[in-house]
């Protein structure tokens, strides 16, 4: 399975000189997702938990902590162990604007994430891809995508009284899911 469905682009051009007024620039950005794990944001009640990760982090860059950039809209899970990792001796983070992660990482069919390289490892690893919580986060992104596939086809007013309880049913099982996930 593909790992990034979308890749982000950068197309916000505006400058401000707090970071933090970026945020929906760089939802729209990077699709809703979280670059690193690929979680769509409405996993984590939308953009409002949502965070801006410093790809380069202002610690060590603080030149680059208004810049646009180098920011990336990131998940609480993955900005936290990301957190102000950096080795200046080697790149051991790759932008995800400039490079195609799905060389790097895959999604098995048990939605399970796994690295494709021995570099890519040290992501892998370090953002905790392999926790079962990523495996429920894909689960769910495909639940609601299956759902919106459903009502394309199907709309309610449209839809037999059988269809509607299976959708009724994947709606349930997902929130199910998001309510679990939420006492992570």
């Amino acid at each position: 399975m593909t790992f990034i469905k979308n890749k982000p682009n950068r197309t916000f051009s505006k400058e401000y000189s707090d970071y933090k007024r970026y945020k929906l620039p760089l939802k729209k950005d990077f699709n809703e997702r979280c670059w690193y794990c690929d979680t769509h944001d409405w996993i984590y009640q939308w953009h409002r938990r949502y965070q801006i990760d410093h790809f380069k982090p202002k610690r060590i860059f603080p030149e680059l902590e208004n810049n646009y950039s180098n920011l990336v809209y990131s998940c609480p899970l993955c900005n936290s162990f990301k957190s102000d990792t950096w080795n200046k001796e080697w790149i051991n983070w790759l932008d995800p604007v400039e490079h195609d992660y799905n060389k790097h990482l895959k999604k098995e069919s048990c939605w399970k994430i796994l690295p494709l390289s021995k570099e890519w490892s040290f992501i892998y690893y370090n953002l905790k891809l392999y926790l079962h919580i990523r495996q429920v986060h894909n689960l769910m992104d495909d639940l609601t995508i299956l759902v919106r596939k459903l009502e394309e086809k199907f709309p309610l007013e449209t839809s037999t009284k059988e269809l509607n309880d299976l959708k009724l049913k994947i709606y349930t099982l997902r929130e199910k899911i998001l309510i679990k996930n939420e006492q992570y």
